[in-house]
């Protein structure tokens, strides 16, 4: 921004913001191998999303495809 340096956040702040995200998300650790890593992240980029954005996606659509084999 035009050479303008934004404030850092407080320390207030951050902790703050820490505690709202350990109150409202759950972290899941995954032990893969990096190949399937790199499709995964190349996946996610080639579809704008992050991460956890794009596994989110999947999980949905995968419980979609269960719940309606299972009516």
């Amino acid at each position: 921004m035009d050479g303008i340096k934004q404030p850092k956040n407080s320390s207030a702040k951050i902790k703050a913001n820490n505690r709202y995200r350990a109150k409202t998300y759950k972290r899941i650790l995954l032990d893969i191998r990096p190949e399937i890593d790199e499709e995964i992240r190349n996946e996610a980029k080639e579809k704008g999303l992050s991460v956890t954005s794009y596994l989110v996606g999947l999980h949905k659509k995968h419980m979609e495809e269960k719940n309606g084999e299972n009516q």
